[in-house]
């Protein structure tokens, strides 16, 4: 199933079965540019945006929302940022969990851009350098500094509240986990895809050169749907159609909020039906909790029983 990954990230930029590898191989952009290193805490960074920025202000949250989070967050807005040579006019620095995990970049973000290392490809309509976790919006003057937890989470289709170029950005996101409405199991692609480029933020589609649905398909499509919200957040949602017929659909989440999704899914279609290391099962094996790489699975009543296998096949808690 890592298959389903390959082909519309290159192998190269989310390619999250081997977090770990990319992880060690990108450069910590925040340090580069802020001389705030990802994974300080809140007390350690202020201290030093204090010195450079303009004005901080601090925004605390006792709710998790954001899919980097388990409890508490914080968003420290950084306005007329001049430091270590560079110049902007505000940042949001994102913590989950009292740990830098996101920067968010306006006003000279194109020239921040530019000064990082790597080759610039092109992913979900942001221009991306992978060697340093850097997602830029070039005509908004927008850039993401990004961790591998908060890439996987698809965050760059969020925007922080608080930064007054988002001036209008929600708050909070609909927490339901029901099967999203553009989601209809047997439905055929030319009759969804209007639907999809409706409801999605940003929409790419690819043809799987050797399919691998259990279908056997000889023909395999699929729509990556970007910034599509399902329980609490703008989520990538990858639909998968074999012979043009809508099979199977993965949700991409983040390991900090596998409590929530839980919950959020019990709460749709009540208490797991089979819980072991991998899986949490529901809705008679249509609909599973991914935990080792996080998502969601919805499967058509077709493809289900070639999932129960490796459900059941799986470690027993």
């Amino acid at each position: 199933m890592n298959t389903k990954h390959v082909a519309v990230l290159t192998a190269a930029f989310l390619s999250m079965a081997s977090t770990h590898t990319l992880a060690q191989e990108t450069q910590d952009s925040s340090s580069t540019l802020f001389g705030v290193a990802f994974g300080a805490d809140v007390a350690t960074t202020q201290g030093i945006l204090d010195e450079a920025c303009r004005k901080v202000e601090a925004h605390r949250s006792q709710t998790a929302t954001l899919p980097i989070t388990r409890n508490g967050e914080t968003q420290l807005i950084c306005l007329g940022y001049s430091g270590n040579g560079i110049e902007f006019d505000e940042a949001a620095f994102i913590f989950g969990d009292d740990s830098l995990s996101m920067v968010e970049i306006y006003g000279g973000a194109n020239a921040a851009f530019e000064s990082l290392p790597g080759d610039v490809f092109s992913y979900s309509g942001f221009s991306v350098k992978r060697e340093a976790l850097a997602l830029s919006r070039q005509e908004l003057d927008r850039l993401l500094l990004m961790t591998p937890s908060s890439v996987r989470a698809h965050m760059h289709y969020w925007k922080s509240p608080y930064l007054h170029a988002n001036k209008g950005a929600p708050t909070s996101f609909p927490t339901s986990a029901a099967q999203p409405e553009v989601i209809r199991f047997g439905e055929r692609i030319e009759n969804l895809r209007p639907e999809f480029k409706r409801d999605c933020t940003f929409l790419a589609e690819q043809h799987i050169d050797e399919p691998w649905l259990a279908t056997e398909p000889d023909v395999q499509t699929q729509l990556d749907c970007f910034g599509y919200v399902y329980a609490g957040f703008p989520r990538k949602v990858e639909a998968v159609f074999g012979d043009g017929v809508l099979e199977q659909v993965w949700i991409l989440t983040a390991e900090a909020e596998e409590a929530r999704i839980r919950e959020a899914l019990a709460t749709e279609y009540g208490p797991a039906e089979l819980v072991n290391d991998s899986w949490e099962v529901f809705n008679h094996g249509t609909v599973a909790l991914r935990k080792d790489l996080p998502e969601v699975l919805l499967v058509s009543k077709r493809v289900a029983p070639a999932f129960q296998p490796e459900f059941e096949g799986a470690n027993a808690e």
